[in-house]
Formats: C-alpha cells, sequence, structure tokens
C-alpha cells in the first residue's frame, strides 16, 4: 500500500498535510537566514511561503548543443558514488543475468571495484565534463538508489535524452 496512494486518499491526512505546510512551512520560510532555490519558479513559491531572502542557484546540469540517438548497442551506465545504497549490487546482479548488454560503472567509492564480468567495466573517476559523452554513448541510464528518487544523474540523463531505469523511492 504506497504512501503516496494513502496521501492521495485520506483525506484526514491530506488536510493535516496542508495544515502543517501552512503553519509551520510558512513559519520556516519566514525565520530561515536564506531560502536557496533553482529557478524563479521556485522564487516566486518562497516570496508567497514568506521568505524574505532568497538566492537562485540554478541547478547546473547542462543540455547539451546536440544529442545523438542512442547508438543501440546494449550499453546501460551506471554513475555515482560505488555505494551499496546506490543500487550497485542490484547492478552487478543484472549484468550476471544479461550477457547480450555491456554495463558500464562510472564513479568512486568502495565498493565492486574487484568484481570481474566479461560484459562489466569499471572507471573509478572521469572528469565531469566527460559524463555528458558517456550518457552519450549509452542505450540506457541506470539509477538504482534504494532512496536517492531524483538525483541529479537522472537529470543529466533526461538532459541527454536517455531512457532512465530508476527505483521507486520517490522524487
Amino acid at each position: 500500500f504506497p504512501y503516496t496512494t494513502l496521501f492521495r486518499s485520506n483525506i484526514l491526512i491530506r488536510w493535516g498535510a496542508r495544515i502543517f505546510d501552512e503553519l509551520f512551512g510558512r513559519w520556516i520560510f519566514k525565520n530561515a537566514d536564506t531560502v536557496v532555490v533553482l529557478s524563479e519558479r521556485g522564487r516566486v513559491f518562497a516570496h508567497k511561503m514568506g521568505a524574505r531572502n532568497i538566492a537562485i542557484i540554478p541547478n547546473g546540469v547542462k543540455i547539451p548543443a546536440e544529442i545523438q540517438p542512442p547508438p543501440r548497442k546494449n550499453k546501460a551506465l551506471f554513475f555515482g558514488r560505488m555505494i551499496t545504497e546506490k543500487g550497485v549490487g542490484e547492478i552487478l546482479d543484472a549484468a550476471k543475468k544479461c550477457p547480450g548488454w555491456q554495463f558500464e560503472l562510472v564513479g568512486s567509492g568502495p565498493l565492486f571495484a574487484s568484481q570481474k564480468l566479461s560484459n562489466l567495466t569499471w572507471t573509478p573517476e572521469i572528469p565531469h565534463e566527460e559524463i555528458s559523452k558517456k550518457i552519450q554513448e549509452a542505450d540506457l541510464i541506470l539509477a538504482p538508489s534504494w532512496s536517492e528518487g531524483f538525483s541529479l544523474s537522472v537529470l543529466e540523463a533526461a538532459a541527454n535524452q536517455r531512457p532512465i531505469l530508476v527505483t521507486d523511492v520517490g522524487g
């Protein structure tokens, strides 16, 4: 029974959330030294909520000038921290079950560097400017985090018009 279903169907929860937002949310906005937002739309919302000092810091995802269609080489890409909570173990399981796909993991961290599979490559780190190129070379972007429902990697993949496989953890 997902939380979102409960939230939409239970009027008491909806009212409680609205009261919380109106009372405590406004108090938080009014008493914050600075409210940081990502866009002009966020600034308008923060202002309506009572924020006095608002800073706009746009998200740093660059949209490429030219986007190529996926290469259709059955290549899946994960980029991020190599930790259990990012779902890297699930990617390794998928690599074992999908020998027709090439899996590329890009990122630093303590886990999984020693895994040896013929369809798995691991690059500890690359300059951030090269991420867009790696995304363009992939057919599918993997973001199987256990808790991070809307990450920067998802935005970067979307900016490059690539399909993204994510876990249902909100976002």
